[in-house]
């Protein structure tokens, strides 16, 4: 599955992995992000928002009126503004329809699931690695990574996902990717704080590069 984008709005839309038409699921334009597949298969869950939220970002690389080569408002990126804090979580069936609201995103991003357990959310937030529960109740915070900065306020992680057997999460955090242990700590928060190398911090971190990089997502075995 995956978003499309215009000026008017955009949809979700979904193709065989094989390749193939695209088949469009959602009803109505809008402005759509981060759509994932529950393990299940039955529903697709996603963040929305209006259309209109999004229209001041900045549209980078959009051909000139006068270009004879370009496509019909077709703008070739959109970057420089974060989502507004007015998202949601919905989530529909994997075939299309009607959409149902979940809550509040939060200013919760990315959306996925661990442990074959489709009725559990994960996503990453500014407060760490939350969960809610797909009917909307049991909002909980699991994991909170911060670096190493100045003042009182240590930079969180832009990103934290769990794998998908939930023993381990990928973590971004000030240009460097690491890979954690996630202890099971009932309901209490577990902290990790990194500095420099990682070596002093509460729970082993491994650090998968020198580099950063954009993109990743774990290996359905959970390995890689």
């Amino acid at each position: 599955v995956y978003t499309t984008w215009t000026t008017r709005g955009g949809h979700i839309k979904r193709v065989a992995a094989t390749g193939g038409a695209a088949e469009t699921l959602t009803r109505f334009e809008g402005y759509y992000l981060d759509p994932t597949v529950t393990p299940d298969g039955s529903k697709v869950v996603y963040l929305s928002g209006p259309v209109s939220d999004q229209l001041y970002s900045i549209l980078l690389d959009t051909p000139p009126a006068d270009d004879p080569d370009q496509e019909a408002q077709a703008p070739g990126e959109i970057g420089g503004i974060s989502p507004p804090s007015t998202l949601e979580i919905r989530w529909m069936p994997a075939t299309g329809g009607p959409s149902t609201f979940v809550a509040g995103a939060q200013n919760g991003r990315r959306p996925h699931f661990a442990a074959e357990d489709s009725a559990c959310i994960y996503l990453t937030s500014p407060r760490g690695l939350q969960s809610i529960d797909i009917s909307g109740y049991d909002r909980r915070t699991h994991l909170r990574v911060t670096g190493s900065g100045a003042g009182n306020n240590p930079p969180a992680a832009e990103e934290i996902r769990l794998s998908p057997d939930g023993a381990r999460a990928f973590v971004n955090l000030q240009g460097r990717h690491y890979v954690v242990p996630v202890p099971r700590a009932g309901r209490e928060t577990v902290d990790v704080h990194v500095q420099g190398r990682g070596d002093g911090a509460s729970v082993p971190l491994t650090r998968l590069s020198q580099e950063g990089g954009d993109y990743l997502a774990w290996s359905a075995d959970s390995t890689t």
